[in-house]
């Protein structure tokens, strides 16, 4: 198994399954159709994991494409599969899909794990799909943020089931900028140890890209809705595709 399949797998599933709620999902879908100015009618949701969003977006009527390149995601995704979905299995900026979208959907922090081309690639591919004035919508991290944290220390996540825990230790580069983290896992009595970069752009260089790859208005947020500042450790990104 890679590191990757590793990140998203089955021990993510086990120690968040506690925090991924139905009360979090709606609250996420309430932001989600907040920030996209309603309910799109052609979503595409690219690392849908087990459909928490997609499902939801399907059920008030969106016709929904759902990619995750995790089998099992997938599998669970088609399984509570409600309205018109469709299923792809593979990685965000490598899948053949057709047609155009309303919008482009990629929340729970789900890119930067393919590296720094991988994240050019989604972008260019992701103006391919939205249609013009298409929305794009990504949730990720936000790299000025994890350094300012950084100056207490190590940037450490630590989650914790019964004697169970997953313990994530972290740390920024900026050439090129990137969070590196070591993951332990001690579960049922058994210890493992991973590792993962994750490929992280300032806001400059997200505006930058996606208006070379043909969008034409843009902002930045924290998750609070308010303009990105240096405090704030997640990154939300708009865009829209030019007409």
């Amino acid at each position: 198994m890679s590191e990757r399949d590793q990140l998203f797998g089955d021990d993510y599933r086990y120690f968040h399954a506690p925090y991924l709620t139905a009360a979090q999902a709606e609250a996420d879908l309430a932001e989600v159709l907040d920030r996209l100015g309603g309910l799109p009618a052609r979503v595409l949701d690219l690392g849908c994991g087990e459909g928490r969003l997609a499902t939801r977006l399907a059920s008030l009527g969106a016709a929904v494409v759902a990619v995750d390149r995790d089998p099992a995601a997938i599998a669970a995704t088609r399984a509570a599969a409600v309205g018109s979905m469709t299923f792809v299995c593979g990685d965000l900026a490598e899948v053949s899909i057709d047609g155009e979208f309303d919008a482009v959907l990629c929340w729970f922090n789900a890119v930067g794990f393919d590296g720094h081309r991988g994240l050019d690639a989604l972008v260019r591919q992701a103006a391919a799909w939205c249609r013009p004035g298409g929305q794009l919508l990504i949730d990720t991290v936000h790299v000025e943020g994890l350094l300012a944290a950084a100056e207490d220390g190590p940037l450490e996540l630590v989650v914790e089931r019964g004697s169970d825990s997953l313990v994530d230790l972290g740390h920024v580069v900026l050439d090129p900028p990137c969070l590196v983290v070591d993951r332990t896992v001690r579960r049922g009595g058994q210890q493992t140890t991973s590792s993962y970069r994750q490929a992280l752009w300032s806001v400059p260089t997200w505006q930058e890209r996606l208006q070379a790859a043909g969008f034409t208005e843009f902002s930045a947020t924290g998750r609070s809705g308010e303009p990105v500042h240096a405090g704030d450790d997640s990154l939300v990104i708009w865009a829209r595709r030019g007409r």
